[in-house]
């Protein structure tokens, strides 16, 4: 089965957004391939700023209706996956982004164990449990 394909933006303030988004997921690839050097916060923290600058733009853009999933949503998901992934390895590891990339994952087991309809009360403890370890530690900050 294929992937199903994503359609492009609609709204020129979309396609704007997504091609600075295309930019610093780039950015953030050529971070993760580059095995020359240690990952540190000041590679990091601004690359989240900008992420974060062009979320703000996309509410703004989109605060009249909700559309559909489009590119700009795939390759928004990228950019917060890879600064997870970076915030965990800076050790920032009890802050919003580090978990990320766990709750997103613990998102997408759900759906697909929601989908296939299989699933025990174990794996829904487990989750929770993970869950709620992750919330005491971001609040412990």
């Amino acid at each position: 089965m294929d992937t199903p394909t994503c359609p492009p933006p609609r709204d020129d303030r979309e396609k704007e957004i997504l091609e600075k988004l295309v930019a610093i997921r780039d950015r953030l690839q050529l971070l993760k391939q580059d095995r020359t050097t240690y990952i540190r916060s000041q590679d990091v923290l601004p690359l989240y700023d900008e992420t974060i600058e062009q979320v703000r733009q996309l509410n703004e853009c989109r605060s009249s209706d909700r559309r559909e999933e489009n590119r700009v949503d795939r390759v928004l998901e990228s950019c917060f996956q890879l600064l997870s992934l970076f915030f965990m390895t800076i050790g920032r590891n009890n802050e919003a982004p580090a978990a990320y990339a766990l709750t997103s994952t613990i998102r997408r087991l759900l759906d697909h164990l929601t989908e296939v309809d299989l699933y025990s009360a174990k794996d829904l403890e487990s989750l929770s449990h993970t869950l709620t370890k992750l919330a005491h530690n971001a609040g412990a900050l």
